[in-house]
């Protein structure tokens, strides 16, 4: 009796396991390796990493040129944005402007957090997919 009790007790882990999404902790500072959204690439400017901070409930960071912050929710696999705040300068070249613009939205549609491989964190919603790496 006692090893039917151990093995539904393993199943039932295994099981929750499962439905738990990528189980490795998200928390930390990670840099926009690339992206799409729509189907065309999220500019990459060198000299202009674009960068994300998940600390808890918090997001921060720096999209190419402006700051961001707000609040997240990461539960299993889900990724949901809320009170999102931007400052406003303006940076040059444009091309800093429009990955910083391509990325916020992109941002804004993630829902899933697909997968976390190592060093490597990937966020997707409908045709926006960001791929992250640890800093």
């Amino acid at each position: 009796m006692s090893s039917i009790t151990t093995l539904l007790s393993v199943f039932a882990l295994l099981v929750a396991a499962c439905g738990s999404g990528p189980g490795v902790a998200v928390d930390g500072t990670w840099e926009l390796e690339s992206g799409t959204s729509a189907g065309e690439p999220i500019p990459v400017v060198s000299d202009h990493p674009i960068t994300m901070i998940l600390d808890g409930s918090e997001i921060s960071g720096v999209a190419a040129c402006n700051q961001y912050q707000g609040r997240v929710d990461v539960s299993g696999d889900r990724f949901e944005l809320a009170e999102v705040a931007v400052t406003e300068m303006a940076c040059f070249p444009e091309e800093v402007m429009a990955a910083e613009a391509a990325y916020l939205t992109a941002l804004g549609e993630a829902a899933t957090v697909a997968a976390v491989e190592g060093e490597r964190l990937v966020l997707r919603g409908p045709d926006v997919e960001l791929v992250f790496r640890r800093r």
